[in-house]
């Protein structure tokens, strides 16, 4: 009761946690040294005590009464104060076993030392006799042997002490206490680390009390062999326990107005805690032996689900938790198996929820486990400017470097991101404006980010990278290794403003093509989901969620999505069709269409495609085990299939399905695509699937005639519904054909087509509308370009390609039918038809061009395609032949065995008239020199510069200055430059003089025109030229001399630079 008593604990139990605090304090490294000498200073006291006793007894005949009162009185004093001075306890001597009464014996003699002089004073004798009661008293109360730590461990006062609400003092000098017990000995420690444990579920009433407690545990669970004492123990077991007993406390106050900030102090500690043993690698794994997975994916759950009593320690929870069961999962793959065990208890408790959050965070996890999303990468670029543009572009980028998830994945965003940062607002709709350089490369504005930095920047800083490594092994042996994924550099500037650009363009970048794997591996972890009877509770989801598509869309998606993740693999498939998902998810298809549901039922015929193709291809699961009966009735097995064909067809012909929403479209193709998988070979559901499109594939004329009505009338409603109803039901039996596969199912399926005659009459049709076709020059004429035009070509050929895939009947039809001229003929149309592309397919898949065995009539089309080849070699030969002709030439063979061609006859009148330049020199631009032009000069594009000789010859510090010039003796006549001068500085983008002449110079530096006179040249010109040559020198800085003087230097620069 004390301890709950705020004046009690105060006042008597803190001073006596103290005490004993301070008597369980081992001694400083210096305390010995101190009570050795304390001792010896006690018996040096005692001897002079004794003599002076002795002193006074001898010479107190001769002094007064008066005089002598206050000399007793200041001895006693000090002999008390010395005796006051001995420690009554000893930290070593209690260790070797000392007890009390060596204590009290010191004392006393302590004290009797002091016993001639006076008597003793009244305090001495009150603390004596407390020491001697408190002695016996200590005997009585203490029967137990020395050093039993059982009577500590077994008070309920020591768990009233570490947790007392009532001062934080005594928590702190209890556990402190607790502390310096732990240090004596290993098995002490142990020992309270057990009656610590046995303390944790008090704490869950504790509160913030509880913080010391606590801080003690973690302290003295640093090491890990405490931890696994601990875990021998069973603590994983307590904690998880009352992990969730305090989650369900916590959840209890949620529909209380009750709110405390503080809330979730104790489970928070309770999750570091469990993280804090979870480090160790085996606990860790008896974590996971346990199954305590379940009740931590639990606690979780409805930690997220609290609103009322979310405090910032309660979102704190809420993230240790998931870091925690995020840790797990990455360890081991048994992990995640026990994840999902968790996960499907989980949907088992919360299944019936009406909000379903709970649901749909599970859902979530599962399919984050078992097909976990791929985060984007991130790339810096680093947005300069060219240099050569500051003028002309204000401000620059100053953010440097800059992501790519706040730019956007194309260049054109890193465009319009400049574009808007510097006010070039006129540019964001002109991808023509503005040129970005990636490694001297102007890069295309839609490639993507990615594709520019992993296949241009990454490839170009490689490159550097590993030439700097080699020319630094060379030199200094040392490879320098460049930063990898280094932000990139990208150059912008105004397009034209620096003329033509010169570097190269990239426009297409390969895609970047992730290695596929196999579902069976990628996706093996699903199989934990069938072992834990997750399917089955699935199934039973989908089927609650069905009645209400509005409210519980949401969480029907993701439960779609989890199961279409477990179809991943086949064992799945397998037990989803023993288990009757496929009538389940038929009659959910059903449903979701009656309420145009796209989402959902998009989701649900993906997985109805996948198990229908599992039940085609199994021979051991028949359509009674994989479909439930779509109605109460009970049917036959061919009843069955065709009822759900019906069902699917009736989807087909709904009104909605005419519709342009992508979503309906896209449903309408995969309906479409598993019909021919619904009839599961039965014959009655066979020939009602194939019976629907019938009567609209017999006429093909009548199929064009009525479109083209629509086309000359689209404003007649009625021709316009007829027209787009024919053309729907022929573009989903051009689906159906197209998902036939090369199976029993999709066998009887052509069989039975072929025998309707459907195929015969496509193929009829087709050679009816090209009859024109094989004719001389047929390709041009008016029959061939009216037959292209024809709406009914490109569905016929997509039709036969489904149609013929892998079924030899089909394909000895056409090859009958006499087509196969005409569908080489058709393959190299182009047009926005794609009948070229079409009948190259059909044509492909006739010749088994990819080697499925889907072909039989390969080396038909090879020969067809051969023979047109060679046709078309030996009339570009003989085109070849006139031209030549034409120009007076022919071909021969050579020496060697080779073809050359030689001039067999001039024909160009005046021919033998035109003169070349023969030896000398000859200008650049128009290839004339002194024999055709002779009093025009020519000149050397050549580059000069001012350099320093050093000290000058009168022994002047300054040195004297020359010119040295150099060139590539590209010879150009002056009137030819200045022509080009002016030409250069009338375009769109103006160039100065050299900059232009740098470009005729082969690209290389010059800043002058050395003249070259010639035989015939007038000697005026070539002075006025040799005084501009010297003007343009001496505009590179002054040079003292005369020129003959400087001209001299200048070849000896040049020559000994040889």
């Amino acid at each position: 009761m004390g301890a709950k008593h705020p004046a009690i604990s105060e006042h008597i139990i803190l001073p006596c946690l103290r005490i004993i605090s301070l008597a369980c304090t081992p001694p400083k490294p210096d305390t010995a040294e101190k009570e050795q000498g304390v001792v010896k200073s006690t018996s040096v006291i005692q001897q002079k005590d004794e003599n002076n006793s002795t002193m006074f007894g001898s010479h107190g005949g001769g002094i007064s009464s008066s005089k002598l009162m206050p000399e007793p009185m200041e001895k006693n004093w000090v002999a008390s104060h010395k005796t006051q001075d001995i420690q009554l306890l000893s930290y070593s001597e209690w260790e070797k076993g000392a007890s009390y009464l060596d204590f009290v014996r010191r004392q006393y003699k302590v004290s009797q030392s002091v016993k001639g002089v006076s008597q003793r004073s009244r305090p001495h004798r009150t603390d004596f006799l407390a020491l001697k009661y408190g002695l016996r008293w200590k005997r009585s109360a203490c029967k137990a042997s020395k050093g039993d730590l059982s009577v500590f461990e077994l008070g309920s006062w020591v768990t009233e002490l570490v947790l007392s609400a009532c001062s934080q003092s005594i928590r702190s000098e209890m556990c402190m206490l607790i502390s310096l017990l732990c240090a004596q000995s290993s098995s002490r420690r142990f020992r309270l680390l057990s009656l610590l444990m046995g303390l944790l579920p008090a704490t869950l009433a504790a509160g913030e009390s509880a913080a010391e407690y606590f801080e003690l545990l973690f302290k003295m669970i640093e090491s890990e062999d405490a931890r696994l004492f601990l875990t021998v123990r069973g603590c994983l077991d307590t904690i998880c326990k009352l992990i969730t007993k305090e989650v369900g406390n916590i959840e209890s106050l949620e529909r209380s107005l009750h709110i405390d900030i503080s809330q979730g102090f104790i489970l928070h500690k309770l999750i570091e805690l469990l993280g804090k043993f979870l480090e160790v690698p085996n606990i860790r794994s008896r974590f996971m032996q346990d199954n305590l997975l379940t009740e931590v994916l639990e606690a979780l759950i409805v930690i997220r689900g609290l609103i009322v009593q979310k405090t910032k320690l309660i979102s704190d929870c809420n993230r240790l938790l998931k870091d925690l069961l995020d840790s797990l999962l990455l360890e081991s793959s048994e992990n995640k198996r026990q994840f999902i065990r968790a996960c499907i208890h989980g949907l088992q408790i919360h299944g019936e929820e009406k909000k379903g959050r709970t649901c749909l965070f599970i859902l979530e996890q599962l399919c984050n486990l078992i097909c976990p999303s791929k985060p984007e990468a991130v790339y810096l670029l680093v947005l300069n400017k060219a240099h050569t543009q500051e003028e002309f572009i204000r401000g620059s980028m100053t953010k440097n470097p800059y992501s790519s998830a706040e730019i956007g994945p194309l260049m054109r965003d890193v465009k319009n991101k400049i574009c808007h940062q510097l006010d070039l607002l006129g540019l964001l709709e002109d991808d023509y404006g503005m040129e970005l350089l990636v490694a001297g490369n102007i890069i295309s504005l839609d490639l993507s980010i990615a594709q520019v930095y992993e296949q241009v920047w990454k490839k170009s800083n490689s490159q550097s990278s590993n030439s700097m490594a080699n020319s630094s092994l060379l030199s200094s042996g040392a490879v320098t290794s460049t930063r990898e994924c280094s932000p990139m550099i990208v150059t912008y500037r105004l397009q034209g403003l620096d003329g033509e650009a010169t570097e190269p363009m990239i426009k297409e970048l390969e895609e970047d093509r992730e290695e596929s794997q196999d579902p069976e591996v990628e996706f093996a972890i699903a199989g934990a989901v069938r072992e834990y009877d997750g399917l089955e509770i699935l199934l039973c989801m989908i089927q609650r969620l069905r009645d209400d598509f509005k409210s519980n869309q949401e969480q029907l998606v993701a439960v779609l999505n989890l199961l279409m993740h477990c179809c991943k693999i086949r064992e799945n498939r397998r037990a989803l069709l023993r288990l009757g998902a496929l009538g389940l998810l038929l009659e959910t298809a059903r449903r979701a269409f009656a309420v145009d549901a796209m989402e959902p039922a998009e989701g649900i015929l993906l997985i109805v495609e996948s198990l229908t193709l599992e039940a085609n291809e199994s021979d051991n699961i028949s359509i009674s085990q994989s479909v439930l009966t779509v109605t109460s009735e009970e049917t036959g097995t061919g009843d069955q299939a065709k009822k759900i064909v019906l069902m699917f067809l009736e989807r087909l012909c709904h009104p909605s399905g005419q519709k342009k929403s992508n979503k309906q479209q896209r449903n309408t193709e995969m309906v479409a695509r598993i019909l021919p998988y619904l009839t599961y070979g039965e014959p009655a559901a066979m020939e009602a699937l194939i019976q629907h499109f019938n009567p609209y594939l017999q006429d093909w004329g009548e199929f064009d005639r009525l479109q083209k009505q629509h086309q000359d009338n689209p404003k007649d409603e009625s021709i316009a519904k007829q027209a787009a109803k024919q053309r729907f039901t022929v573009e989903n039996f051009v689906l159906v054909s197209e998902s036939l596969k090369t199976s029993s199912c999709g066998e009887r399926l052509k069989d039975i087509i072929l025998e309707k005659g459907i195929t015969g009459v496509a193929v009829r049709h087709l050679g009816e509308s090209f009859a024109i076709a094989g004719q001389a020059g047929f390709k041009s004429s008016s029959e061939w370009a009216l037959a292209l035009k024809l709406p009914s070509v490109p569905l016929v050929l997509s039709m036969l390609r489904g149609l013929s895939m892998g079924h030899f009947a089909t394909q000895r039809c056409i090859d009958e039918g006499g087509i196969l001229p005409l569908l080489h003929a058709l393959e190299g149309v182009s047009g926005e038809n794609e009948i070229g592309a079409k009948a190259e397919n059909l044509l492909d898949t006739l010749s088994d061009k990819e080697g499925k065995g889907d072909g039989f009539l390969g080396e038909k089309v090879r020969r067809l395609r051969h023979a047109t080849r060679d046709a078309m070699r030996q009339r570009a030969l003989r085109k070849r032949e006139e031209m030549l002709q034409g120009l007076g030439m022919r071909q021969e063979l050579a020496s060697d065995g080779g073809e050359r061609i030689v001039v067999a006859r001039p024909l160009l009148e005046g021919l033998e008239d035109v003169e070349e330049e023969e030896d000398g020199l000859a200008c650049m631009v128009c290839r004339e020199g002194y024999s055709l032009r002779p009093t025009d000069l020519l000149g050397v594009y050549s580059y000069s510069k001012r350099v320093n000789l050093g000290v000058g010859t009168s022994g002047s510090a300054r040195g004297e200055c020359v010119y040295t010039t150099v060139s590539y003796f590209n010879i150009i006549h002056f009137q030819c430059h200045q022509e080009a001068k002016r030409a250069d500085a009338a375009l769109k983008n103006p160039k100065k003089e050299w900059e232009g002449a740098t470009l005729r110079n082969n690209e290389s530096l010059c800043n002058s025109l050395f003249p070259v006179r010639g035989p015939s040249v007038p000697l005026a010109q070539y002075v006025r030229y040799v005084d501009q040559y010297w003007d343009n020198l001496n505009a590179l800085g002054r040079a003292d001399g005369s020129r003959l003087r400087l001209l001299t230097y200048d070849i000896v620069l040049v020559c000994s630079s040889i």
